[in-house]
């Protein structure tokens, strides 16, 4: 089974549906919507583009948003090439006394640039459980009232969630904190895996870019492996820097020595999301000419980043009209990655690290146990 571990959804403004809700996202508080872009993020180049195609700034904002959601979801659930896609929340940015912190406006230093409640993604699987699978966010350092992270995650958990979401130099989260440590403990004892960003991040506010360091996450790793604490963690991008050659690679460089060497027997593993991209498609061609790493790698898109083929010219020159024949951009991005020179096996890998999860989200679906 393919599937994809990195997808992500977002609305400009999405209120709050009224049934099937995490008790520790009540309509009434937390985030006060079930998703928001910040006006940076909406604003972006990227997001501005998306805007002209979709002609978003010709309907007013609730159709704007519908329209938003049925080109993102017509992407993922038209792909003809892939089984299943995990759809991922996105927690807001906390700071270090655990405190929420809402949407970023423009000019402030402060923020969030984006969320995506676990309601909304868990509603979304709902709607189409054969084809999507629900990723959860919950930041370690979350609280609602007497519920901390731990019972969050059990209640994402008991609904269906096949992987945790963090992305911490946006999220502001500490590897050595000890609310993340226990966090990732308890996602071990409950088999629930991690997909953690490691490296700088582009798109969203790169705050905390310490947090990217894998040097820092390693340390964590090791620690928790030593102690029988390890959950299965997916490190995403491959570490990898922001735009090569301006920026240096040592965090993909420090995850790939890590992973063919002391971790090479640790649960962690590394997805090649957002590596189609003009600015991360050397570091694509670096992981095909690294053998001994190829059983640690995991299919994932990062869409809607779109696949870019022109980012390798001499290999693909001659597959442009049959790439851009794919209606989905998933479709687009696999079969680049597989005309590079992906194995199959990395494509399946999610599935056998995610089994048990996937086993008791079909089970849920099944007895019908997952409709609000």
């Amino acid at each position: 089974m393919r599937i994809d571990v990195h997808c992500h959804i977002g609305q400009r403004f999405r209120p709050c549906q009224p049934n099937g809700r995490f008790c520790f996202e009540p309509a009434d508080g937390y985030a006060g919507c079930d998703a928001y872009l910040s006006d940076r993020l909406y604003n972006n180049i990227g997001m501005t583009l998306v805007k002209w195609r979709l002609g978003l700034n010709q309907l007013a904002a609730d159709e704007a948003d519908q329209r938003l959601e049925a080109w993102l979801l017509a992407h993922i659930l038209g792909s003809r090439l892939l089984d299943r896609a995990v759809i991922l929340a996105f927690d807001q940015v906390h700071t270090t006394s655990g405190q929420p912190l809402g949407t970023r406006h423009r000019g402030a230093r402060t923020g969030s640039d984006l969320y995506v409640s676990n309601t909304y993604a868990h509603h979304i699987w709902r709607s189409n459980p054969q084809k999507l699978l629900f990723g959860a966010s919950i930041h370690p350092y979350h609280r609602y009232g007497e519920l901390t992270a731990i019972d969050m995650l059990d209640e994402v958990a008991a609904a269906g969630a096949v992987l945790i979401k963090w992305l911490p130099p946006t999220h502001n989260i500490d590897p050595a904190d000890p609310r993340t440590i226990a966090f990732l403990s308890h996602a071990a004892r409950i088999g629930i895996p991690l997909l953690i960003h490691m490296g700088a991040e582009a798109a969203l506010r790169n705050a905390y870019p310490q947090f990217g360091d894998p040097t820092c996450w390693l340390n964590t790793f090791r620690q928790l492996w030593r102690n029988n604490n390890m959950p299965t963690v997916i490190a995403a991008h491959v570490a990898t820097p922001l735009f090569w050659p301006i920026t240096p690679g040592h965090t993909f460089h420090k995850l790939t020595q890590a992973l063919t060497g002391e971790f090479a027997e640790v649960p962690l593993f590394a997805d090649i999301s957002a590596l189609g991209q003009v600015s991360k498609a050397h570091w694509l061609k670096k992981l095909l000419t690294m053998p001994l790493i190829q059983n640690k790698l995991v299919y994932g898109s990062d869409f809607p980043l779109p696949p870019m083929p022109v980012a390798f010219p001499f290999r693909l020159a001659g597959h442009y009209r049959q790439l851009h024949a794919f209606p989905s951009w998933i479709d687009r991005d696999i079969a680049i990655k597989a005309s590079l020179g992906i194995d199959e096996t990395v494509f399946l890998r999610s599935a056998s690290l995610l089994a048990h999860r996937l086993n008791y989200a079909h089970h849920l679906v099944q007895e019908g146990l997952t409709s609000s």
